[in-house]
């Protein structure tokens, strides 16, 4: 299953040319999202998911994300639980990003990735750790939170379309995963906000943003791998958010929401 906050980088694109500036834009905090079923499934009668993550800023040069995303499938006979649980630590200026993901189902141990990931001049290198020690060598990508930060750079800029290549931890590296985003502004029809994302966010610029996730296996038709779309607040927080994974649905919203205070750096 496809990370929330995961993305094709055009030709000439650097990941040098996301200054700093852009890496401040997220501003540590926790969110718990509830999520149900959107659409209708073959099979699938009724879901029920919740997204929990802690962003933090341990040190001034790194963000830590602790994720996890839980969902609850029923079936006319059956009930599956899936649980994906992720620990990562990105460097700021998008140069190292260290990542372990379990996933369980049912309570049972399905697999865990685990590995480190290095931009160099001339692309990512990924050394995975687990399922199996090796070395995965990529063009250069993008890491998950420094795409978040670049994504609110480019809406500020009034960029509308935005192609990246990302590295999000997917044991299929090779499968060389990217994403296409389209960037409108918020309108002022949009929803109210939830109760605890009243105070927090009230006023705050923001963007709508429909992402759509392309790899290798992608059909000749174009079709997208995965698609999301949520509601993107300047300070890097999401809301509104929709997952499509082609067979089934979910969407939610936030049901809970603390900033944490930004760490003074130099």
């Amino acid at each position: 299953m496809p990370q929330t906050f995961a993305q094709a980088l055009a030709a000439t694109f650097l990941l040098g040319s996301v200054h700093s500036a852009a890496a401040e834009a997220l501003r540590p905090h926790e969110a718990v999202y509830d999520l149900q079923m959107t659409s209708d499934a073959e099979e699938i009668e009724r879901i029920e998911a919740r997204i929990a993550l802690d962003l933090e800023t341990p040190s001034c040069t790194d963000y830590k994300l602790d994720y996890r995303f839980v969902a609850r499938f029923h079936r006319a006979d059956d009930v599956t639980v899936t649980d994906q649980q992720t620990v990562a630590t990105e460097a700021q200026d998008g140069t190292r990003f260290e990542f372990r993901t379990r996933n369980l189902a049912d309570g049972s141990e399905q697999s865990v990735v685990e590995g480190t990931a290095e931009n160099q001049a001339d692309g990512t290198r990924v050394a995975f750790r687990a399922p199996v020690n090796r070395v995965a060598e990529l063009p250069r990508a993008l890491f998950p939170m420094h795409h978040t930060a670049d994504l609110v750079r480019r809406a500020q800029a009034g960029e509308r379309i935005v192609e990246t290549r990302i590295f999000d931890g997917d044991e299929e590296a090779d499968g060389s995963l990217t994403t296409t985003s389209v960037i409108l502004p918020a309108s002022a029809q949009a929803k109210p906000l939830s109760e605890p994302a009243q105070a927090a966010l009230d006023g705050m610029a923001s963007w709508w943003i429909d992402e759509s996730y392309y790899d290798s296996t992608s059909d000749g038709d174009g079709a997208a791998i995965f698609r999301t779309r949520y509601r993107l607040f300047a300070n890097g927080v999401s809301d509104d958010i929709t997952m499509d994974f082609g067979d089934y649905a979910i969407g939610g919203r936030l049901s809970g929401l603390a900033l944490h205070e930004a760490r003074a750096c130099p």
